[in-house]
């Protein structure tokens, strides 16, 4: 998927006013052409894997961790979901070895907003209290 949600919209803009076919917008702009026609149509892509409750669960691990300092990346994201899913016996057939990853998980970040909320506090910022601290209300 190399193409951007400003790319779709001249292709859909192109296709809606007649400057061209479906046809013609999906191979000037490099978008396949059921892309753009379920754009046309409103159709969303498919389901998702995890329930929105599920979802919210994950991002408020991420905003823990960073509220006490420990920077959380994708790669972490990934781990945490791979998991969670490991742990309530799940296979995530679009998941290879339960694993997320390419553009889902960046999808996740930005949907929940999660990349400004991860990088509330610098690493450097963790010492020895904050760790005590956390894992004090880990067992409250």
């Amino acid at each position: 998927m190399a193409y951007s949600a400003e790319k779709i919209e001249e292709a859909l803009s192109a296709g809606r006013s007649h400057t061209l076919t479906q046809r013609q917008a999906s191979a000037k702009y490099s978008i396949p052409r059921s892309t753009l026609k379920n754009k046309l149509k409103g159709v969303a892509g498919g389901p998702t894997v995890f329930s929105k409750e599920e979802e919210a669960t994950f991002e408020s691990y991420v905003i823990t961790a960073s509220a006490y300092g420990f920077f959380v990346d994708t790669f972490d994201l990934r781990g945490i979901v791979k998991g969670y899913a490991d742990k309530k016996g799940m296979t995530v057939r679009q998941f290879k070895k339960n694993a997320w990853k390419g553009m889902g998980i960046v999808i996740f970040a930005k949907t929940h907003d999660s990349e400004r909320k991860i990088c509330q506090r610098k690493r450097a910022e963790v010492g020895p209290t904050v760790i005590e601290e956390y894992f004090q209300n880990l067992g409250k």
